[in-house]
């Protein structure tokens, strides 16, 4: 079933929420003003493709949550892991990666 367009300002507005960003730091990376993201965060603004797109990029939306109800990963474990991993260092990667391997290789 399609998604009311009216929560795509929601899943923004919590997924820049998420990402530790404020509204002028994600309006300077989507290269939009921060009244245009204002206004598809809390008046249902509808972003143009070209927004829309930088935003899911930047704040590593899975785009079917914004268009289906059934599919809500803005809000799991899945998503926030994602956005930690983004901010980490090859270092930090690397202890990630060791730490995965050495708990599903228990399994």
């Amino acid at each position: 079933m399609e998604k009311n367009m009216n929560n795509y300002g929601n899943i923004i507005r919590e997924a820049r929420l998420n990402s530790n960003l404020t509204i002028a730091e994600l309006a300077e990376k989507v290269d939009i003003s921060d009244r245009y993201l204002l206004k598809i965060e809390n008046e249902n603004k509808l972003p143009s493709n070209k927004a829309l797109k930088k935003i899911i990029n930047i704040l590593m939306i899975d785009a079917n949550s914004l268009y289906y109800d059934n599919i809500n990963l803005t809000l799991d474990d899945y998503d926030f892991i994602c956005r930690k991993l983004k901010n980490c260092n090859q270092y930090e990667l690397s202890i990630i990666k060791a730490t995965l391997n050495a708990i599903l290789d228990k399994k």
